[in-house]
């Protein structure tokens, strides 16, 4: 049953799942959970966070057709109640939960079974660290004016600079503002492509890398995770033909060689979203071969 949801492939010995929308990569992200002794960390490259709450579409969808509002259920207890039918040692609970969530709800519940440890995403639709650092979180109690222009703090003498340090936490999003190298302030349209482009690129992923260390002190290592992990890519990831075709790959080949298993998200209308609105050249199936070509070149 897992391959009617799951195009499953093994290259060099690694477990690579192939699935239509990010919600389905929940049934992957079990069925390699279920070949270990503890969860593994995850670490997620999307566009979007995909980091809203278990069910809350779902159970929204019940409360219209029941003619009720939201707010006037008990949302936690009914949320609670779908996240304890989940077995993850039962294929068919885990499907069944898998179709009642969206594409950006099943992180949470993951995390909520114990199928992950630890996430960190690198995401281009969150610029700024989640959770905020304890620098960064004392900076805006007492330096942030409202009349400040947006970008222009950035530039204040007094703000901290890196490296941060965290509080604990299972859920990490990992700041992404600009390109690396870019010292542009504020940035503008002109940074956007360049930063696309930058995706897989080397000195791109070390920055991350090095803001996931300050995360998670001690968990990377040598450019990979020094834990046991899933690299989990959207295709969505990828705006621009140029950003599957970095210059160096040496640190994503890294990350695939070292990832336990890999799971891949078509998202196959956000990346025709993206060939409109920034490279016309963009192709789904040529992104998801030149993927499956870096996970092969890598291991």
């Amino acid at each position: 049953m897992l391959q009617k949801y799951c195009d499953l492939k093994e290259i060099k010995g690694k477990k690579i799942y192939i699935v239509e929308k990010h919600n389905l990569a929940f049934i992957a992200w079990v069925d390699h959970r279920n070949t270990l002794s503890q969860s593994p960390a995850l670490i997620s490259l999307d566009h979007h966070t995909d980091t809203h709450k278990p069910f809350v579409y779902y159970i929204s969808e019940k409360c219209i057709q029941e003619g009720i509002m939201l707010d006037d259920i008990d949302y936690p207890k009914y949320a609670q109640q779908l996240l304890d039918k989940i077995d993850i040692h039962n294929l068919d609970t885990v499907i069944e939960a898998a179709n009642n969530l969206k594409n950006d709800e099943q992180i949470k519940v993951a995390l909520n079974k114990d199928i992950l440890s630890k996430v960190f995403i690198i995401s281009y639709s969150e610029s700024n660290d989640k959770p905020a650092s304890f620098e960064e979180d004392e900076f805006l109690k007492n330096y942030y004016p409202m009349q400040l222009l947006k970008g222009y703090e950035a530039t204040l003498p007094f703000r901290p600079k890196r490296p941060y340090t965290y509080p604990d936490s299972k859920l990490y999003i990992v700041g992404n503002e600009c390109y690396a190298g870019c010292n542009k302030m504020p940035h503008d349209d002109d940074c956007t492509l360049p930063h696309f482009n930058q995706a897989i690129e080397s000195e791109f992923l070390l920055d991350k890398l090095s803001i996931i260390n300050q995360m998670s002190p001690g968990i990377v290592k040598n450019g990979s995770l020094n834990t046991d992990y899933v690299l989990d890519i959207d295709l969505d990831y990828f705006h621009t033909t140029k950003s599957i075709q970095p210059n160096d790959a040496s640190i994503f080949h890294k990350l695939i060689h070292g990832a336990g298993a890999i799971t891949i998200a078509k998202e196959l209308g956000w990346v025709a979203n993206w060939r409109n609105e920034y490279d016309s050249t963009l192709d789904s199936q040529y992104i998801l071969q030149q993927l499956l070509d870096h996970i092969q070149t890598a291991l």
